[in-house]
C-alpha cells in the first residue's frame, strides 16, 4: 500500500531520483552521525524499491567516484560503509530475482545481446530504437530540430514521449543550436564544490538513462544553488 501511494504521487523514476539525492546527502556527509548511517541504508533501499535503473546507475557512479573521500576520512566511516556494502552485496545476491532494477542490469551485463533482443526488448532494446529515432530526426533538422515535444509526434516505434536520454532528446527537438545553449548553461553552472553541485551532477548523469527534459529541473535547481553559494553573493 505504501509503495502504491508513493508511486502514485511521484512515479517510479521520480521516487528513485529523489531517493538517490537523499542517499548522496547522507553518504557524502563528512562527519556522520548514527542517523546518517541509517539514512544511507534506508534511501539505498528506496532506490532499489523504485525499480528505476537510471537513478541506481547514477548514484552508484557518484558513490564510487567519491568513495575515497568517504571511506578514508575516518576508520569508523570505512568500517561502517564496508559493512554496509558487504551486507548489501549479500542482500542483493539473495534477493536479486525480486529486485527488478538490479536483475535487469546484471542480465544486460552478462548477456547483452540476448537480453536486449529478449526480456530487455521492452526497456533497453526500445531505448536503442529511440536513439535511432533521434538520429533520424536530427539528420532531418540538424540546426533547430523538430521543436519541443516533436519527438513524440514523430516517434517511429511506439507512442512513447521521449527517448530517455537528454542529449538525444535535445539534438532531435532543438538541434545543434539548442544543444549548444544547453551545454553552455551546464558549463556555466558546473561545480562539485558542495553537496548541491554533486547532486546536480548526479541528476545530469541520471538524465542520460531516464526521464525527459522536464526532469532537468532536478539538476537545474541544485546546480543553481551550488553556483550562487560558491559565488558567495552575500559578502
Amino acid at each position: 500500500f505504501q509503495r502504491s501511494i508513493s508511486f502514485g504521487l511521484l512515479g517510479s523514476i521520480t521516487f528513485g531520483w529523489l531517493s538517490g539525492m537523499a542517499f548522496l546527502a547522507a553518504y557524502l556527509e563528512h562527519k556522520k552521525s548514527k542517523i546518517d548511517y541509517f539514512l544511507i541504508v534506508y534511501f539505498f533501499l528506496m532506490i532499489l524499491w523504485s525499480g528505476s535503473k537510471g537513478p541506481l546507475l547514477s548514484v552508484s557512479i557518484i558513490a564510487l567516484y567519491f568513495s575515497r573521500k568517504v571511506l578514508f576520512t575516518s576508520f569508523k566511516n570505512f568500517a561502517v560503509v564496508f559493512v554496509f556494502f558487504l551486507a548489501g552485496y549479500f542482500f542483493i545476491s539473495i534477493y536479486v530475482e525480486d529486485i527488478r532494477s538490479v536483475r535487469m542490469i546484471l542480465e544486460l551485463i552478462t548477456s547483452p545481446e540476448e537480453y536486449i533482443s529478449g526480456k530487455g526488448g521492452g526497456s533497453f532494446g526500445t531505448r536503442l530504437n529511440y536513439i535511432e529515432d533521434s538520429k533520424i530526426l536530427f539528420y532531418q533538422n540538424p540546426f533547430l530540430g523538430v521543436g519541443f515535444g516533436g519527438w513524440h509526434a514523430q516517434n517511429f516505434y511506439s507512442d512513447h514521449k521521449y527517448p530517455h536520454n537528454i542529449i538525444y532528446e535535445l539534438i532531435s527537438e532543438v538541434g545543434i543550436i539548442g544543444l549548444t545553449l544547453f551545454l553552455f548553461l551546464i558549463n556555466k553552472l558546473w561545480t562539485t564544490k558542495n553537496i548541491f553541485g554533486i547532486i546536480g551532477v548526479y541528476s545530469l548523469i541520471s538524465l542520460l538513462f531516464s526521464g525527459d527534459f522536464s526532469y532537468f529541473r532536478y539538476a537545474l535547481f541544485p546546480l543553481l544553488i551550488s553556483y550562487y553559494i560558491n559565488k558567495n553573493t552575500l559578502n
